[in-house]
């Protein structure tokens, strides 16, 4: 498991030994969770970047390296989020609805990567995988 927390961390541009920490912790809440929520998520968001995401980003913004993409309006993050939650799709589907939204400010893809095992039914050590590429 920590192999794959390290991975997923190196592969979003933070890879720090605290970053690491922050993820196994994330991984823990997540394998506790009963059910996917609007509360999950902000917890999940919260322990990955505990000092940029107290919530749902508040602003705008641009992402992309070269290309950027324009997330959804800030205001429209709780709304879009819980149709994703009720949406019946499939797991990748939802990674790259989240990614799309993008709903913090920083760990987007820390936070994805954690939804899309266990929406995949792969939380176990054993069974982690990476999340799908993403590109706007």
């Amino acid at each position: 498991m920590k192999e794959w927390a390290r991975a997923e961390c190196v592969r979003q541009d933070a890879d720090t030994p605290e970053a690491l920490r922050r993820m196994i912790e994330a991984w823990n809440l997540a394998c506790l969770a009963e059910k996917m929520s609007l509360a999950l998520i902000l917890g999940l968001g919260y322990i990955v970047e505990p000092e940029k995401n107290d919530g749902f980003r508040k602003r705008n913004i641009a992402v992309g390296h070269g290309t950027f993409d324009v997330p959804p309006d800030w205001r429209d993050i709780p709304r879009l989020l819980m149709q994703l939650v009720e949406a019946d799709i499939s797991p990748a589907e939802w990674y790259r609805e989240f990614q799309r939204i993008h709903p913090f400010l920083d760990g987007n893809g820390r936070v994805g990567a954690l939804i899309y095992n266990k929406l995949s039914g792969t939380l176990d050590p054993e069974a982690l995988t990476a999340a799908p590429e993403y590109r706007p």
